[in-house]
């Protein structure tokens, strides 16, 4: 049986956050239903994110976007919502709510999730590449 590429670093990826003991809060592999939701306003449009990756541990959680390569769009998707107040406040709250009462205090940190073994650091967002080795670019 063959695999897509994206498939595979969702794998990889779920491995990964099992072994450093993370929380996997929604791990959604291609062509998957998305469980959870969160909307927001921006430019005075509702805006609905089902996001691939919602992972928490140590007050820290990592909400992302998951495709073979990085992606430009995800990544602006991701940066609007990193921009957002209102966008983070709603999914601290969803989650305190789904966490038993968790401190909305955690850091929210948008990362893009890709197979991309060449990719380099940028300036605006953090990166987890999955490839043969598992890497985390932080930003810049």
């Amino acid at each position: 049986m063959t695999f897509s590429s994206e498939i595979l670093v969702a794998n990889q990826l779920r491995n990964y956050l099992i072994e450093e003991n993370w929380w996997i809060f929604q791990l959604i592999s291609p062509g998957g239903q998305a469980h959870f939701s969160f909307s927001f306003n921006i430019q005075e449009k509702r805006k609905t994110i089902f996001p691939d990756l919602i992972a928490y541990k140590d007050s820290l959680v990592l909400f992302g976007e998951i495709k073979p390569k990085f992606d430009e769009k995800d990544k602006e998707k991701l940066l609007e919502i990193d921009n957002s107040d209102e966008a983070k406040n709603v999914l601290r709250k969803v989650l305190a709510r789904r966490l038993n009462g968790l401190s909305t205090t955690f850091q929210i940190v948008p990362v893009l999730i890709h197979g991309d073994d060449n990719a380099e650091k940028h300036p605006l967002i953090d990166q987890i590449v999955i490839s043969e080795s598992v890497r985390y670019l932080r930003k810049g």
